[in-house]
């Protein structure tokens, strides 16, 4: 018996991933959802939460090419040793 989606999954999807689970324990448990919906719901589409400073941002961003710089420099460097030996 095919019933509408359960936050994206079928019943079936449900039952195949929790096989301990019937099939009338999913659907009560739809039923309950949708009559007892969690207050603040849906989401705001923006946070309370404040961003992050923008100074402590570009500092991290600087500090993330630095390092990806180093890992190129070592990786053509370990190239070149590899392609042309010196010894």
């Amino acid at each position: 018996m095919e019933y509408a989606n359960l936050a994206g999954a079928t019943v079936e999807e449900v039952l195949r991933d929790y096989p301990s689970l019937k099939e009338q324990q999913v659907v009560a448990a739809r039923a309950y959802a949708e009559a007892h919906s969690k207050a603040g719901r849906p989401y705001p589409k923006q946070t309370a939460k404040p961003p992050c400073p923008q100074p402590i941002l570009a500092r991290w961003m600087t500090e993330i090419e630095h390092l990806l710089d180093n890992v190129l420099r070592s990786t053509r460097a370990a190239r070149d040793l590899v392609a042309f030996p010196t010894s």
